[in-house]
């Protein structure tokens, strides 16, 4: 499984994260042109059900709304389920549509642009690396972008591996040995765009999201060559799993001679969520929980330390200890912003 099989409306951590980037984009408007984050044209792969397109119209105001789509048979399903009227629906890739960009930025009378690029195949690391700088070349000041990858270090295995087989359930020589396949099978993947000083040490859950993150950032720099008076700067950068690790990369295109002002108007730095460079990755990690669970914890939040609340809980969310209290801090950090999903009889 590459990870573009799982139900994106149903996973926990992938949720919180769009939750994120939105809360970003809505502290974004006191810095950009006309403080008007309706005026913006936004783009996505928004899949079958379009939800990132919704919550661009309903939180930010946008209206020039595109979702990008390959498959056919998504296609089909996006038109008839397309729930604004706004939405236009384009059957072609994303190669084709960055390809395109720059003649939609003309139609559009040059808008500024939010594009999220959300790949999941885990074979085509390359190509979409090539593609998120084909994009970042052509994007005006005050443009916003944001590539999602697939972070996953089992993708690169030649056999399905367990978390604890990647540290010590596996013969060292064995895993050294994996690691070493992995590791050309992503050089492979990547070519040129490979970053330098890494080696088949690093090919581990924690750290193919450095990696993968270098390698966004050399393309980005890239992608501004020939443009000395502005630059790409990193917003938000995130990782989280939801069966597979992902990466998420926001970054807004700032005119270097406005880049304070910017900053100084959006009090963006002093956001929790706010990635200061290339390199800060904030982890988000949920517990999947039954109704019951969540009210138990939910009703001790904010009153009694987290570490507590873990002690006295009659269950725990993961095997080990302390990964079990690492991810009901996460919850304690989002759980304003988890979902309940339910169902129903129609």
């Amino acid at each position: 499984m590459s990870g573009e099989s799982v139900a994106y409306h149903l996973r926990l951590n992938k949720f919180i994260e769009r939750e994120l980037f939105f809360e970003l984009l809505s502290r974004l408007k006191p810095g950009v042109p006309r403080q008007d984050m309706s005026r913006y044209s936004y783009a996505s792969m928004g899949g079958k059900f379009m939800e990132d397109l919704k919550i661009a119209n309903h939180r930010l105001g946008i209206r020039d709304l595109f979702c990008i789509e390959r498959d056919k048979t998504t296609y089909g399903r996006q038109l008839f389920n397309k729930p604004l009227s706004w939405i236009q629906c384009l059957r072609k890739s994303s190669e084709d549509f960055i390809t395109d960009f720059g003649n939609l930025c003309e139609s559009r009378n040059f808008s500024n642009f939010i594009v999220w690029l959300d790949y999941a195949a885990a074979n085509k690391r390359g190509s979409q690396l090539t593609e998120f700088q084909s994009l970042v070349a052509q994007m005006s000041d005050f443009d916003v972008v944001k590539i999602t990858l697939n972070a996953d270090v089992k993708t690169l295995m030649g056999r399905p591996l367990q978390p604890a087989e990647t540290d010590e359930g596996t013969d060292v020589d064995v895993l050294e040995k994996i690691r070493e396949e992995a590791f050309q099978r992503l050089s492979n993947q990547l070519g040129a765009l490979m970053p330098a000083g890494f080696d088949s040490k690093r090919m581990r859950q924690d750290e193919l999201p450095h990696l993968l993150l270098e390698a966004v950032r050399i393309v980005a720099v890239k992608g501004m060559s020939g443009r000395p008076r502005s630059r790409i700067v990193p917003l938000a950068i995130n990782k989280y799993s939801d069966g597979h690790q992902m990466l998420t990369v926001a970054a807004i295109i700032l005119p270097v001679a406005g880049e304070h002002d910017f900053f100084e108007r959006t009090k963006i730095a002093e956001w929790a969520f706010f990635s200061p460079n290339w390199s800060t990755i904030h982890k988000i990690q949920v517990p999947d929980l039954s109704l019951r669970e969540k009210l138990e914890i939910d009703q001790k939040l904010g009153r009694t330390p987290v570490a507590k609340i873990h002690r006295d809980l009659p269950f725990k969310l993961h095997k080990n200890r302390e990964t079990s209290l690492e991810i009901l801090q996460n919850y304690a950090v989002h759980f304003e912003r988890y979902p309940s999903f339910g169902r129903y009889m129609t």
